[in-house]
């Protein structure tokens, strides 16, 4: 009965009741079991586990995962979906990327290939039966590249009378091949015949010798002519360099011409190796014989003697324009700073003969071994002996630059160059080193260069070992004292990193008044590209090496005064940048000291930094009265405790005991305690203060013991943040682990020292509660937690402000400076062309003058002669082409200065004011 009823109940149930139950009871399970069902999302339920809670056994629900809404239709990026649709532009219509651009070149080329080489194998096909595209008679057998025709051989002969270099190719066995050169050279006829006076009565033949021809595409044979007299049969051959230079070449010799060289060829050659220093001539003579194919070798020392020639004759051409490569217009209204630093890499093997010519270019830019010998033997005497002891130690770090004696280096000649240049890396002067980096190399350039030029900033990465050597040189001569006190000395900023922080803070160019914000690492800029040069000069002549280094140097100088106004105005932009980042960061780190700091405190505070980098501010501390009085009673009381043992014993039995020391520090005390006398101070500090000799004692203890403890935190404070700056020098600038091994070590000493500070500090103060060395690195200073003032600033904070405050001063006035160099710049260049014209207006008044010949030193140099009508054109020409230079480049210069002072904010150049002296145009008063 039951089972029936049960089966006739659960029969009457529906499908859809039984879904309900089953979903019921699910629900139920999914309950008991923590199991929650995931929103729906037009799919199955997914049912996920829900961990409990491990401490409190609770289920925590998952909160439901947000739908992203969409995005608003008012955005630009919607716009410009909606317009793009509207109007039919696919998005790749834009401005592709470059990867996409990258893909259609690559794609452009693949489908050319077929194309590039059909044309190309067109090229090499040989014609049939072809007529001479000149008279259109005989049958074509050459074919000139450059005319793109094909001739006959007479027509070939007599159109390529005046263009023999023209490339032309004929056909044998099937395939072109480099015609033959059948005319010659065109040549220039005298005027008058030497041998018989005759007149207009020469003509030309041609002899069965060759020029041999170096060009930009190999190696040609060039017929070579013979200009006779018609009278007399006289060969003349006074006229024959004037017909190759006319013709674009240049003399292999003068003695006896056989090769010559394309002017063409030899311009590429001298820009190529300028632009790549270190690059092989001999590799470039190779390359020329593997581009012409013939096999034939090309004479390389012929080719560079003749490129060296070739560059002594542009130089003085160049010089005609009146231009200083050695000056930088930026400077040249009186210099700011001037770097002086060491190369090494320029060097020569002393097994490679020296030679006997002497350098062309000599005094230029490397002076004379001689002067520099003299000034080493004026330093050097017996007072200051060159085996004098130098210490090169700077921090943990040695300096091979920091020595006042150096010997020779094996198996070289020279070792290298200590040059000098301006701030902007212009390279000025330098001098050949026979030996290591000495004191006396950098000297002679401050005293015979640098301080002619009124140079107020000498920077140098040994500064702070150097000065104080030339200190004790000044009192050899007028000159050595002036260049100390004319002069003021800055640590390069880079370089600074690695010398200890005193020394940092004392001749860091940062922390130098009126330094400005440069760098003081120009000539490592200029070595970068100079240094290249030391796979060529190693192997060359004494004189070859200077000639080398020197035109590098010139087309260094000339690209860098090309370029002069973009780089000024790039720092100009650059320096405000970083002066209103610097001011921005200054305000944000005073606000946040919770105190009032003014520019006065920041200034006294630098002043302290100094006096700590010193060394001297314990030695030089003001003690109270109170202080000294009780040091002298205490001193009293010792002696007078002692007094019995000095009394009764000796040197001699102090010695037996073993007490030597004891024994004189005992009688030291005696015999201090009978100088001083505390009677009078004790008398007048107990009247003054109305209190007994027991209190005053008391007095004097405490103020001792709060002077101390002062004393010693800030020790503990300047060591704990040299440790802190030290350890960011281990991961920022030490490159190997020799350095930062190094690094570590000092690190370990100065926790010792900071320790043995820490136990004096929680000894005088009697605190159980001693302050660690992690808490003092990390700057938990507790003497500095309670207070408002700027005196209860900790020493790291103090320090981060002086350095900002510091950096503010110095982008002030490289902003005050670069505006003076862009000043300096104009009226320079200004003056150059004025110069010019005026020379040039002066050769047109006077035809028959002679240039150069009055200021000629030597007769063997490339100067003008005694100009003729022709000549003198010519130099007219020259000046002309540096009249138009000279005025492009100030066009350049106004048009680059506008914009980046502003319409409101322009240089002001008066008339009166190109006649100022060097000195008045870097007073801040000059109309800029």
């Amino acid at each position: 009965m039951s089972a029936g009823k049960r089966g006739k109940k659960q029969g009457n149930l529906t499908s859809e009741d039984w879904d309900a139950k089953f979903k019921a009871a699910g629900q139920r399970l999914a309950q008991d079991l923590g199991l929650q069902p995931k929103p729906k999302r037009k799919k199955d339920t997914v049912w996920v586990f829900n961990r409990p809670d491990p401490e409190t056994g609770l289920i925590k629900r998952r909160s439901k995962e947000r739908q992203r809404k969409a995005p608003k239709r008012n955005d630009v990026e919607s716009l410009l979906a909606e317009l793009q649709k509207a109007f039919g532009i696919s998005p790749e219509d834009g401005a592709s990327s470059w990867t996409k651009r990258l893909e259609s070149l690559d794609e452009s080329w693949r489908s050319s290939r077929e194309t590039l080489i059909h044309h190309m194998l067109e090229l090499e096909a040989i014609p049939d039966q072809c007529r001479c595209d000149v008279c259109e008679d005989s049958e074509a057998s050459v074919k000139c590249k450059d005319c793109r025709r094909f001739l006959c051989r007479d027509c070939d002969t007599r159109e390529h009378i005046q263009h023999c270099l023209h490339d032309r190719q004929s056909w044998e066995d099937g395939f072109y091949v480099n015609a033959p050169i059948d005319n010659p050279l065109l040549v220039s006829l005298p005027a008058k015949c030497k041998n018989c006076d005759g007149e207009d009565c020469f003509s030309t033949r041609t002899t069965s010798s060759v020029y041999i021809a170096i060009t930009m595409k190999g190696r040609k044979h060039i017929p070579r002519s013979e200009v006779i007299c018609q009278s007399c049969h006289h060969a003349a051959s006074e006229m024959e360099i004037q017909s190759i230079i006319e013709n674009g070449f240049w003399p292999g010799s003068t003695n006896r011409i056989c090769q010559i060289y394309s002017t063409d060829l030899l311009k590429w050659i001298d820009c190529f190796l300028k632009n790549m220093p270190g690059s092989s001539l001999s590799s470039i003579a190779k390359a020329i014989e593997d581009f012409d194919g013939t096999g034939k070798p090309i004479n390389k020392t012929a080719l560079s003697r003749a490129l060296t020639e070739f560059r002594y004759c542009q130089h003085t051409m160049k010089g005609l324009k009146e231009t200083n490569q050695m000056t930088c217009p930026a400077c040249s209204h009186g210099q700011h700073s001037a770097h002086v630093d060491g190369n090494f890499k320029v060097y020569r093997y002393s097994k490679v003969p020296r030679g006997s010519r002497k350098p062309y270019y000599e005094g230029v830019f490397i002076d004379s071994n001689e002067t520099v010998k003299q000034h080493m033997n004026a330093v050097y005497t017996r007072d200051h002996p060159l085996k004098e002891s130098s210490g090169n130690m700077c921090g943990s770090t040695s300096w091979r630059a920091a020595n006042s004696r150096s010997k020779g280096r094996r198996k070289l000649d020279e070792c290298g160059l200590e040059v000098a240049g301006c701030r902007h890396a212009v390279a000025q002067k330098a001098v050949n080193m026979f030996t290591g980096e000495m004191y006396a190399y950098p000297h002679y350039i401050q005293v015979n260069f640098l301080l002619p030029l009124g140079v107020q900033y000498l920077w140098q990465d040994v500064i702070c070992k150097y000065w104080p050597w030339a200190k004790k040189q000044a009192c050899k001569d007028d000159r050595f004292k002036q260049a100390v006190t004319n002069m003021k000395p800055a640590l390069s900023v880079m370089h600074a990193k690695a010398h200890q922080w005193s020394c940092q803070v004392l001749w860091g160019g940062r922390n130098q008044q009126g330094a400005c914000a440069g760098a003081g690492e120009d000539m490592e800029q200029f070595f970068s590209y100079l240094s290249r040069l030391g796979s060529t000069t190693r192997n060359m002549s004494y004189a070859a090496r200077e000639d080398t280094i020197t035109e590098h140097v010139l087309f260094w100088n000339n690209r860098k005064v090309n370029t002069m106004a973009k780089q000024l105005c790039i720092r100009y932009k650059r320096n405000s940048i970083f002066l209103k980042g610097s001011e921005d960061e200054l305000k944000s780190l005073i606000s946040s000291a919770d105190c009032e700091v003014n520019e006065d405190i920041l200034q006294m505070w630098d002043e302290e930094v100094k006096e700590h980098a010193k060394g001297s501010s314990r030695a030089e501390v003001d003690i109270t009265d109170l202080e000294k009085y009780f040091k002298i009673r205490t001193l009293e009381q010792e002696a007078k405790n002692l007094e019995q043992y000095v009394s009764t014993s000796s040197k001699e039995t102090s010695l037996l005991l073993d007490s030597s020391s004891f024994f004189m520090e005992a009688s030291k005390k005696a015999e201090a305690s009978r100088i001083h006398d505390s009677t009078n101070l004790e008398e007048t500090l107990c009247r003054c203060l109305n209190v007994g000799p027991d209190a005053l004692l008391q007095m004097g203890r405490k103020a001792a013991i709060e002077s101390q403890i002062s004393l010693l935190q800030q020790e503990v404070e300047l060591i704990a943040l040299s440790i802190k700056q030290r350890k960011l020098a281990v991961s920022n600038l030490a490159d190997s682990s020799k350095q930062r091994t190094k690094l570590r070590r000092k690190n370990e000493l100065e926790k010792e020292k900071l320790q043995e500070k820490l136990d004096k500090v929680a000894t005088l103060s009697g605190e159980e509660q001693r302050l660690t060395v992690v808490d003092a690195i990390e700057g938990h200073f507790p003497w500095h937690q309670s207070g408002s003032s700027s005196s209860s600033l900790p020493w790291d904070m103090k320090k981060k402000m002086v350095d900002l405050f510091v950096l503010v001063q110095r982008y002030r006035e490289e902003h005050v400076l670069l505006r003076q160099e862009m000043r300096s710049m104009l009226l320079y260049l200004k003056k150059q062309l004025a110069s010019l014209k005026e020379q040039n207006q002066r050769l047109v008044e006077t035809a028959d003058t002679g240039i150069g010949c009055a200021d000629c030193v030597y007769t063997d140099r490339y100067v003008p002669p005694m100009a003729s009508k022709q000549e003198l054109k010519g130099i007219m020409a020259v000046k002309n082409r540096g009249i138009k230079e000279i005025e492009d480049l100030l066009a350049d210069a106004v048009i680059k200065f506008s914009r980046t002072l502003g319409p409101d904010n322009q240089l002001q150049m008066s008339e009166s004011s190109e006649n100022e002296s060097s000195d008045d145009s870097s007073d801040e008063n000059t109309g800029i």
